[in-house]
Order: C-alpha cells, then structure tokens, then sequence
C-alpha cells in the first residue's frame, strides 16, 4: 500500500512542480517557457540537454524526480526495491500523461 501512497504524490508533486515552474520563468522572465526553450535550444546545448528531465518535459520529469522521490520515500518508509522503482515511475509517468492529456 505504501508503493500507492508515493506513486499518488509523486505524481501530484512532479505536476505541481512543473506548473510553479512554468509560472515563474513567465513572472519573472516575462517570456514564454516555449520561447525560453527554444532560446537554450540555440546557444546552449548543453545547459539545455541537462535541464530537459529536471525542468521543461514532464514525463521526463516523472523518470528523473519520480526516481529522487521514489528512493527518499523508499529510504524513509523503507523496503525499496529496484522492482518497485521501475513499476512506480512507469506508472508516475502514466498518471501524469493521463494528467496532461486531461488539461486541454
């Protein structure tokens, strides 16, 4: 039961996470995050490659975080297994595309 419990708010998290983030370069920057993207895109690769699973793609961050999540949960309430962790990011990765899918 514990395995539904971090699946359900790492899910939750990633998708809030996103959205905060999502606000903020559009307060702060007052740009698009798309035109952001597309500007790290151009000049650099590198930064832009690296923050693709941490900041702008939310299935990649369901891998990247979900993991992050997914062992510190695991480490707190114990018993993670590295079965448990592939099954709980597959399916992190499935509530969020439902998520998205369901927002337009």
């Amino acid at each position: 039961m514990d395995l539904i419990y971090i699946i359900l708010l790492s899910s939750i998290s990633i998708y809030g996470l996103h959205a905060c983030i999502w606000k903020l370069i559009d307060t702060f920057l007052n740009k698009n995050i798309e035109h952001v993207r597309f500007l790290l895109k151009q000049h650099n690769k590198t930064l832009y490659l690296s923050l693709m699973p941490i900041l702008f793609c939310r299935l990649c961050m369901s891998s990247f975080l979900g993991s992050i999540f997914y062992w510190t949960y695991g480490w707190i309430l114990g018993g993670a297994t590295v079965t448990a962790w592939i099954l709980s990011i597959l399916a992190i990765a499935g509530i969020l595309a439902y998520l998205i899918r369901t927002e337009k």
